[in-house]
């Protein structure tokens, strides 16, 4: 009997005809296995060697089979999957080293950047560190020659009231005689017949003696002060007037002196009013003959007697002296109410006697280095001003 099976299509043929392969389906390993268990049951009769034999060729067969998938799977994977692998591991390698490239150079170029915006930084402070030295040896040279003017200043007034003392004593010996002389004079007129007009000679006194030599300077300056305190001064309110436009200063002066006489009273102290200055606002300085006078009209009741004679709203204001007030500090809040009564009380002043007070420059023009400000105050008084002098 001659054999059927010679290749692999009589192979297909010729299972398909025993029934012992599926159909139109692969031969895999899974179907192998199926159709050699089939050999094994075609016939009773078949050896349990020969079956043995066929089971060990079975497994023998699956592991040929699994070696091999395997021994395919690792040529596959180290055919395609390794190459991918080292594509893929050397870009991220690449991509990470350019990164890190790029970030070193951006950190490179920052440093670079930070250098170059920090030098022009460190040479403008060595410059401002150069200024503020040399301001301030400016500032040292200055005070050492304000101290040596002062130390100049306080020699020659040294030196002055030394001279004065010298002509004091000088002047001594001089008083005396003429003192004597005129002991005499007085004598020999009281003896003496006396004629039908007789001349009386009033006795010199030692401030007639001493004002005589004062320089024209200070005597001016005594004269204003002493004017200054004599003075009262009338403003009427917005939109009013205290005369008509056309009144003349004697006119002015007349009308004053006529509501002094209405309002005085038997405790009232004498004096007249001396002189009358109209002022561009409509104003008016009235100078009194004493300041004794002048200080009752500036009194509560004084003032009111006096703004009862005008028919328009008067306000009344008393002359103040203006005293300069050097280096304040900027932080002293002389704005604040209650700020003038507060100096008076700490100095023993007389109240109400300090009147107003301003910073003679602005405070929004100050710089950011100024500490220090100039300050006008107003006093009511000559005594005190004198005093705080």
């Amino acid at each position: 009997m001659s054999n059927s099976v010679m290749d692999t299509v009589s192979t297909e043929s010729f299972l398909n005809a025993k029934l012992l392969c599926h159909s139109g389906q692969p031969f895999t390993l899974p179907h192998l296995t199926s159709i050699l268990f089939h050999i094994t049951q075609m016939s009773t009769h078949t050896l349990l060697p020969v079956i043995t034999v066929i089971c060990a060729v079975t497994f023998i067969l699956k592991k040929h089979t699994a070696c091999e998938i395997a021994t395919a799977a690792t040529e596959q994977l180290s055919t395609d999957l390794v190459p991918q692998l080292v594509a893929l591991v050397k870009a991220a390698v690449t991509s990470q080293f350019e990164g890190m490239h790029t970030t070193s150079e951006q950190l490179a170029n920052s440093v670079q950047q930070l250098s170059d915006s920090l030098t022009p930084t460190i040479e403008s402070a060595e410059q401002m560190h150069k200024l503020l030295k040399a301001e301030r040896e400016e500032q040292e040279n200055d005070a050492k020659v304000a101290a040596d003017q002062i130390e100049e200043a306080v020699n020659e007034l040294h030196s002055s009231v030394e001279d004065c003392q010298k002509s004091l004593k000088a002047l001594t010996p001089s008083l005396d005689s003429t003192q004597d002389r005129i002991n005499q004079l007085s004598t020999q007129l009281l003896t003496a017949p006396k004629p039908a007009t007789t001349q009386t000679t009033s006795q010199p006194t030692y401030s007639t003696i001493v004002a005589s030599h004062l320089p024209p300077s200070v005597d001016k300056a005594v004269r204003c002060a002493a004017i200054r305190a004599r003075e009262i001064l009338l403003e009427p309110q917005a939109g009013n007037t205290l005369f008509p436009p056309n009144t003349t200063n004697p006119d002015i002066a007349k009308k004053l002196k006529e509501a002094l006489t209405n309002i005085r009273t038997d405790t009232t102290l004498p004096g007249d009013i001396r002189s009358v200055t109209s002022l561009c606002n409509g104003g008016i300085v009235i100078e009194l003959e004493t300041e004794w006078l002048a200080a009752w009209l500036g009194s509560t009741t004084g003032r009111a007697l006096l703004e009862g004679q005008f028919d328009s709203t008067v306000s009344f204001r008393i002359r103040t002296f203006s005293i300069v007030l050097e280096y304040l500090s900027i932080h002293m809040q002389i704005e604040q109410e209650g700020f003038l009564r507060k100096i008076e009380q700490e100095n023993q002043l007389p109240s109400n006697t300090l009147t107003s007070i301003r910073w003679i420059k602005p405070p929004l023009r100050r710089t950011q280095e100024q500490w220090k400000a100039f300050a006008l105050l107003q006093v009511s008084m000559a005594p005190t001003t004198n005093n705080i002098l």
